[in-house]
């Protein structure tokens, strides 16, 4: 069971990191800003959202703001000089859920999520496995130009209320670990 698990997150590291037209990865260079804002949220008003994902979009939230303050970004509730977006893959044996409520619109997240269902697809073993992607990206705001991308692994199945917060905060510092930015 651990070793099919292993193979399952040995294959969307695949994925990610696969040749497509959808970059995984995007890094041009030290981000030159000292204030952000997240993307809006999608949700359309009035939108029924379970308590358990709002705890986990606030705990992302929460994690992002931290580490960027700690490079020297500031958030603030609009028009930063950067947006942070953040996507949430969760991929099964048989299904592929996409969170995107705070990745934008036109960003990806779609394609993003074809290639994990497909690489995983394409995974022989019948053992359960569950796993999770989490991807970040930071966008110039007057331009939407693409700055920075990066996304981490997690098993999902040793997951649990008591280690969620310590989970997300860890996936988020290995994110964010190579953005640079420059006042």
């Amino acid at each position: 069971m651990k070793h099919c698990l292993w193979i399952a997150l040995a294959v969307v590291a695949v994925w990610v990191s696969g040749c497509s037209s959808v970059p995984t990865r995007v890094d041009k260079g030290p981000v030159r800003a000292s204030t952000f804002s997240f993307m809006p949220s999608k949700a359309p008003a009035g939108a029924v959202s379970t308590q358990k994902r709002q705890e986990a979009h606030q705990m992302i939230q929460a994690a992002i703001s931290r580490d960027l303050a700690q490079k020297g970004l500031k958030q603030v509730a609009t028009g930063g000089e950067v947006q942070v977006g953040y996507l949430v893959v969760v991929a099964g044996n048989a299904t592929t859920i996409t969170y995107d409520e705070y990745f934008g619109y036109g960003r990806d997240a779609a394609a993003l999520s074809e290639k994990a269902h497909k690489a995983l697809a394409e995974k022989k073993s019948r053992d359960y496995f569950e796993v999770g992607a989490l991807v970040i990206d930071v966008v110039g705001r007057k331009d939407s130009e693409l700055l920075y991308r990066s996304y981490e692994l997690t098993d999902l199945q040793k997951a649990n209320p008591e280690n969620r917060d310590v989970r997300i905060n860890g996936l988020v510092s290995a994110c964010l670990a190579d953005l640079k930015v420059a006042p």
